[in-house]
C-alpha cells in the first residue's frame, strides 16, 4: 500500500525523463502559449482544468490513504526494525505532502482565476447582445 501511494505520486512527477500526465498538460500549455493563444480560451481552460485535477487525483487525493496506512503500520515489529529510519521515512513524507499541498493550492487558485476570466468574457459578451 505504501508502495503503490508513493508510485501514485510518481505519476505526476515533473521530471523530463518521465512520461507523465501533468508533465503534457504543461507542454500543451507552453504549446498553446506559443501558438498566440489567448489566455482566456476554452482550451487553456480545459487545460487547466486537466492539470488540477489529474494533480488532486495522483498527489492529494493519495494523502489521506497512504498516512491510513503508515498509522495502521506504526508500532509493528517492521516499523521497530528500521529504527531512525522509520522517523526520517516519516519526516520526509510530510515534508513532500506540504510541498504537495502547496502547489495545488498554487495550481487551484490559477484554475479559479481562469474560470473567472473566463466567466467575465462570456458575460460581457452577453450584454453587448
Amino acid at each position: 500500500m505504501v508502495l503503490t501511494g508513493v508510485v501514485t505520486t510518481e505519476v505526476t512527477n515533473p521530471l523530463p525523463e518521465c512520461n507523465i500526465i501533468v508533465m503534457y498538460n504543461v507542454i500543451d500549455r507552453w504549446f498553446l502559449d506559443v501558438m498566440c493563444y489567448p489566455r482566456r480560451s476554452r482550451l487553456f481552460l480545459l487545460n487547466g482544468f486537466a492539470m488540477a485535477s489529474t494533480f488532486f487525483l495522483s498527489r492529494i487525493a493519495s494523502i489521506p490513504p497512504y498516512w491510513y496506512k503508515v498509522y495502521s503500520v506504526y508500532g509493528s515489529v517492521n516499523s521497530h526494525q528500521l529504527g531512525v529510519m522509520w522517523y526520517l521515512l516519516i519526516f520526509s513524507c510530510i515534508v513532500l505532502d506540504v510541498i504537495n499541498i502547496f502547489w495545488f493550492s498554487k495550481i487551484f487558485l490559477g484554475v479559479r482565476r481562469m474560470f473567472q476570466m473566463h466567466n467575465d468574457v462570456l458575460m460581457s459578451v452577453a450584454k453587448t447582445q
